[in-house]
């Protein structure tokens, strides 16, 4: 089932911080980013085999999970899981793939779930 919540993004969702890196994590705060096509202007990664790619060209995570991780003693927070794009006021569990999230002029549509990588 595919879910749109376009509308209801630019409602209630913000964009709590966006990350970038030349390869690897973590991912350093960047005021603006250029979404393409395959990946985020600026943006690398070193195994090209599992990261990147117009089906992963953007990683979201959310700003709620994140604090909660944190709560839990974790060391998390934006871009320490090579998210891209940390959102917060949405509910999580209703991001899934085929959801739409519309951000600044861009949409980006929900691929997949991912898991941490090995280095993580």
């Amino acid at each position: 089932m595919s879910t749109s919540i376009v509308e209801e993004a630019v409602r209630k969702g913000r964009v709590a911080s966006l990350q970038t890196s030349l390869g690897g994590v973590p991912k350093k705060y960047a005021f603006v980013v250029n979404v393409l096509t395959d990946r985020i202007e600026g943006d690398d990664q070193a195994n090209k085999k599992y990261h990147g790619g117009p089906d992963r060209a953007v990683c979201i995570f959310s700003q709620e999970r994140i604090e909660a991780l944190k709560a839990e003693g974790h060391p998390i927070y934006p871009g320490s899981t090579g998210d891209n794009l940390t959102i917060s006021g949405l509910d999580w569990d209703e991001i899934v793939p085929g959801t739409r999230l519309k951000v600044g002029e861009v949409v980006l549509e929900i691929a997949s779930y991912t898991a941490p990588c090995k280095k993580i």
